[in-house]
């Protein structure tokens, strides 16, 4: 009725002739048909405003005629265009600049991230050193990432007792050892936690340590190597709240080892290489994210 009705005060505006009388809406056929001539005259005089629009945008200028962009506005999709390949990062070629939002990451593309292995169980006979062996081999042997161990076994962290929680308190050390961890946990771009599995959660030792910490943590990536019953899953699943409540991005991939491989791995030779050879591949996957992860936030904290 909006139509009909402005049809009817612009009949009100221009009547010159007799009483001004109250006008009423007409019939709904009428109003129609009314509306319709006025489309179709409307597009008699503008056809090419009625023509479908093209698809895709036309918003860059230059010998091709398209429509100019107006002031203030941005060439969007000659970004996308300018944008380096998210997986390579590579530099925009023919000397093109670089777009703002991969500066960062293009930072980093000549850095080698430093991930470390945080083994999560603190016992004497621990199941965690036959995987941590292979870890050490075959993530070390990686050309584009710097390795290193952090354990739980040694790091000589009394049991929690901060007068003031890390978060709040930020590098507010209490105790020499404190500030050793503290200093070797900044140097880290990204953690991958050899996780154990104990009565469905992970370790005591290994939640001490991430409660005495927090800045250091921040801001990077963590991935999870599980063992147990159930491959550590249940830990692991546990672990990603406690990661994510350090403001840290956990990576989606995760390797397992389950109870019933434990005698294998233990004996060592063909049976424990049937063991890894089979986790390898999801291993690649889940180091190439963590990686990837590591120099964008390495970025994001450095710009």
């Amino acid at each position: 009725m909006g139509g009909l009705r402005r049809i009817c005060a612009r009949h009100h505006r221009h009547a010159g002739r007799g009483p001004r009388v109250r006008c009423r809406a007409p019939a709904p056929h009428a109003g129609f048909r009314a509306v319709l001539r006025r489309a179709r005259a409307g597009a008699a005089r503008h056809p090419a405003a009625h023509l479908p629009r093209p698809q895709g945008r036309r918003c860059s200028s230059g010998p091709s005629g398209d429509r100019p962009l107006p002031a203030g506005r941005r060439d969007r999709g000659a970004c996308r265009r300018a944008r380096p390949d998210p997986g390579r990062c590579g530099g925009a070629s023919d000397g093109a600049a670089v777009p703002r939002c991969c500066e960062g990451i293009l930072r980093m593309s000549g850095a080698v991230p430093h991930i470390a292995i945080v083994v999560g169980s603190a016992r004497a006979a621990r199941f965690a050193d036959y995987p941590l062996a292979w870890l050490r081999e075959r993530v070390g042997a990686r050309d584009d990432l710097r390795l290193s161990v952090i354990d739980v076994r040694d790091v000589g962290l009394p049991s929690y007792n901060l007068p003031k929680p890390p978060a709040l308190a930020p590098r507010e050390y209490s105790s020499r050892q404190q500030r050793a961890l503290g200093q070797r946990l900044d140097e880290v771009d990204g953690f991958l936690f050899l996780v154990n599995e104990y009565n469905h959660g992970y370790g005591a030792a290994l939640k001490n340590m991430l409660d005495h910490y927090f800045a250091e943590f921040e801001h990077k990536p963590a991935a999870f190597f599980g063992y147990g019953n159930v491959g550590g899953s249940r830990a692991i699943e546990q672990l990603r709240q406690v990661v994510a409540e350090l403001n840290m991005v956990s990576v989606r991939e995760s390797v397992h080892i389950f109870g019933m491989q434990f005698p294998a791995v233990r004996e060592g030779g063909p049976a424990a290489a049937e063991v890894f050879d089979a986790l390898e591949p999801r291993l690649t996957v889940m180091t190439d994210h963590l990686l990837w992860w590591a120099r964008a936030l390495n970025a994001a904290r450095s710009a």
